[in-house]
């Protein structure tokens, strides 16, 4: 019977070669991650599970011993382990992206170190092979489809380019080759990531692109240096293309350059951004945030003027998150902090040194790709965030680590590490199978928003539960049946939520714990708990969510528009005006005039006309009008704007009310005051508590003391109320046994 050993010799670890690429051909394909909201983390559970002949293969192979410095990777490997069984981190779907990424990263190191030459080769031709039909793809969508197009398969134009990245620049280097077809074909890999990036553009790829062909040929042999420079001249084609066929997108001219809303890319985003990651890192030093934890945890460590940048001045009114470090070598020390980070980051440094030596000795073309990548990773994250990328580079980064010279040592673990990386993959399937089809059902979900287009999120898709409206719900359920704390689908559910509350077919109980579901795993994201204030009953709830939403996010225009509204109804009329100032030019006239009214109607009546006056410079003197003049305006306004008109109406009834009671008048003052607090129900509910404190004064002091009393028994005095009474109404209420709050 024949033996299983024998699949150990050199050429048969071209089967491995074919196992390891296989993860990136998968993610190249058309329809993999198509319409994919989240296509990091789906991509990570397709590559766990197109890996998974690979992780069998590798306790088959002999790999008795292991490269030295190939366990510095079991530090960051030890640290979630850790991190999984003292749940630690709150947002477990991204822990598990991250542990994934983490597992099948380690296979493919441990498979690299195991690559024959001619294994390495064959590897080689695939990656080239898979750089081509992502890069192709980017390539013809910018042309048919614009911008969106140029993001391929993977949803992202930078992720394409750092997937692409390795067989671009090992597919330059084939240009020395003797066989025609592989010059042929390492040209048009080589060419196609030059040209997309300039398309796209993707700045970062063409400077990388750059970096690994100039090291591939200042480091190689002095005698073949100047065929190498001519081939890497090709970095240039990225440039030309970008000034000569820049994608419009259909942006306005008179928009600042960033012209996605929301992105935070570009180089002051990450170099504010950058600079904020210690505070995050030194608030866990040892074992850092943990992994996939930098999302969660990252948000109350920005800068404020990295969030102006990153929201185009608040363009994005929503606000933006940041996925992650925005480079590798951060990264790693903010997740795995001081002690696994610093392993990873050693083993980066490592590489290099090893990318240089073998590039010195002409032997391995692959250390252009290592250090190609590794500059891409001091302003991406495509080892650890991006499986396409991730992959590919991981097994090179082996196979340098098994050829390196002068280090040496290696430790017999080789047997026991592959045994281990297979069982952590065998393990793993549940949530590979998972993620997958957690991306697979919200696609479908983005697939039917793109067709039903707003009016998923339209009230009246809620209130009459119409078709797009119903499988959008139960493509969810679906999605958290899977995934029960992904945070997109929660968020998803519940904006749903409170769609129904506002459709009057569901519960402010309802809408207020879906969002609080969402800050279970994200209990630093700002949308969440402006929402969750949003839907709560309580005053107090509501002034602690957004006041620590706008702990973390000092100018956000929504959360200070929010609690300006909370304390001008529940709170002081002196820290709502603190807030409105604080808007500054985010104040719009809409928002002021509107507040204005609603503060005159809530019994602020010097604030709010304090407002309209800002919001309409014609009436500067509003202050100062009479009753009659004041009414006047509000007969004017009438046809246009209801809401200033019953304020105005409101507002000068009270004054005739003030003139009457300090006229001693109090008959003729209970009358204004009923009609001003008629007006102020209208739009209040129970009427504004300050005009209905004057109405009880005037009936206890007309000697209606049984009127008083019932009036004032539903009336909830604000902090503030007592102060602006007159004199005379003060005494009358302490009649009745009301006393200062």
């Amino acid at each position: 019977m024949p033996s299983v050993l024998p699949i150990s010799t050199p050429d048969r670890t071209r089967l491995l070669a074919f196992a390891l690429a296989v993860p990136a051909l998968i993610l190249a394909l058309p329809g993999t991650l198509a319409f994919d909201p989240l296509p990091l983390s789906t991509s990570a559970g397709w590559a766990a599970l197109a890996l998974f002949p690979a992780a069998v293969l590798l306790p088959f192979l002999s790999l008795r011993s292991l490269p030295a410095p190939a366990l510095l990777f079991a530090a960051p490997c030890l640290i979630a382990v850790a991190a999984l069984v003292s749940d630690r981190g709150t947002d477990g779907f991204e822990e598990r992206r991250a542990l994934l990424l983490l597992v099948v990263s380690g296979v493919a190191l441990l498979g690299g170190t195991l690559l024959s030459t001619r294994a390495l080769t064959l590897f080689g031709d695939l990656l080239v092979g898979t750089s081509i039909l992502f890069t192709g793809q980017g390539v013809l969508g910018a042309v048919f489809a614009g911008a969106e197009g140029a993001a391929g398969p993977l949803g992202n134009t930078g992720a394409l380019s750092q997937a692409a990245l390795p067989g671009a620049i090992l597919g330059a280097t084939q240009l020395l080759s003797p066989a025609p077809a592989r010059r042929a074909v390492g040209a048009l890999a080589a060419v196609s990531f030059a040209v997309h990036a300039g398309l796209a553009p993707v700045l970062a790829g063409m400077a990388a692109f750059a970096v690994g062909l100039l090291a591939w040929a200042a480091l190689g042999p002095r005698g073949s240096r100047a065929p190498r420079l001519a081939i890497a001249s090709l970095a240039l084609v990225g440039p030309a293309t970008l000034l000569a066929a820049p994608l419009s997108g259909g942006e306005d001219p008179d928009q600042p350059a960033a012209a996605i809303v929301g992105d935070t890319g570009g180089v002051a985003v990450r170099r504010l951004l950058w600079q904020r990651v210690p505070s995050l890192v030194f608030a866990t030093p040892w074992l850092g945030a943990g992994p996939g934890q930098f999302q969660a945890a990252f948000p109350p460590h920005r800068d404020p003027a990295e969030i102006e940048l990153s929201t185009h001045g608040r363009a994005a009114i929503a606000g933006t998150e940041v996925e992650h470090a925005h480079s590798d070598w951060l990264e790693a020390f903010a997740e795995y902090g001081l002690v696994g980070g610093g392993a990873l980051v050693l083993l980066f440094v490592l590489a290099l040194v090893f990318s240089a030596t073998s590039l010195s000795s002409g032997s391995l073309p692959v250390g252009a790709a290592v250090i190609a990548v590794l500059a891409n990773a001091t302003v991406h994250c495509p080892l650890l965030a991006n499986p396409a990328a991730a992959i590919p580079t991981w097994a090179l980064l082996g196979v340098l680590l098994a050829r390196a010279r002068p280090v040496g040592v290696r430790f017999g673990l080789g047997t026991w590490s592959a045994a281990l990386a297979g069982i952590a993959l065998v393990t793993s399937v549940p949530s590979a199978l998972a993620l997958r089809e957690h991306g697979e059902l919200l696609a479908r979900r983005q697939r039917l928003a793109a067709e039903f287009g707003p009016r998923l999120g339209e009230v009246r898709a809620a209130s009459k539960r119409d078709h797009s409206w119903l499988e959008e719900g139960r493509l969810l359920r679906a999605a958290l049946d899977v995934a029960p704390d992904s945070p997109l689908a929660l968020t998803l559910h519940a904006l749903r939520r409170g769609a129904m509350v506002r459709g009057a077919s569901g519960g402010r109980r309802d809408a207020r714990d879906a969002w609080g579901a969402v800050l279970a795993v994200r209990p630093f994201q700002v949308s969440a708990l402006v929402n969750a204030g949003l839907h709560s009953d309580s005053p107090a709830e509501r002034r602690a969510l957004w006041e620590e939403a706008m702990w973390i996010d000092p100018g956000h225009p929504v959360v200070r528009e929010n609690l300006a509204r909370l304390e001008l109804f529940e709170g002081s009329a002196r820290i709502a005006l603190e807030h409105i100032d604080a808007l500054g030019t985010h104040a719009s006239k809409e928002f002021l005039a509107e507040l204005g009214a609603r503060a005159i109607l809530a019994g602020r009546a010097t604030l709010g006309l304090e407002l309209i006056a800002r919001a309409d410079p014609e009436l500067i003197d509003l202050e100062a009008y009479s009753p009659s003049e004041l009414l006047t305006l509000a007969k004017l306004a009438r046809e246009l704007d209801e809401l200033r008109a019953d304020a105005l109406t409101c507002a000068a009834h009270t004054r005739w009310g003030l003139e009457h009671l300090s006229g001693g008048d109090a008959v003729h003052a209970i009358t204004q005051f009923r009609q001003a607090v008629r007006f102020s129900k209208i739009h209040t509910g129970d009427g504004d508590p300050l005009t209905r404190l004057l109405l009880v004064a005037s009936l206890q002091l007309a000697d209606r003391t049984d009127e008083a009393e019932e009036e004032l028994a539903s009336i909830r005095m604000r902090d503030d109320d007592w102060a602006a009474l007159p004199d005379n109404a003060r005494e009358a209420l302490e009649g009745l046994g009301v006393a200062a709050p």
